[in-house]
């Protein structure tokens, strides 16, 4: 699940689509995107949505 997000995190969709299409807050995908927060301190829910999402894409 980590690897996933990681790469979702590292791709080249935007910071928006990725909020939108996980339904996580901008701020979440931002501060992990720029390593504000660590994926270790994000809630399960969180991960959830991103890996999801992810599988989708």
């Amino acid at each position: 699940m980590r690897k996933i997000i990681e790469a979702l995190l590292k791709s080249e969709i935007s910071t928006y689509a990725i909020a939108k299409g996980a339904d996580v807050p901008y701020t979440t995908v931002l501060d992990l995107r720029t390593g504000k927060t660590s994926l270790d301190k994000i809630a399960l829910l969180t991960a959830e949505k991103l890996y999801n999402y992810a599988k989708e894409k």
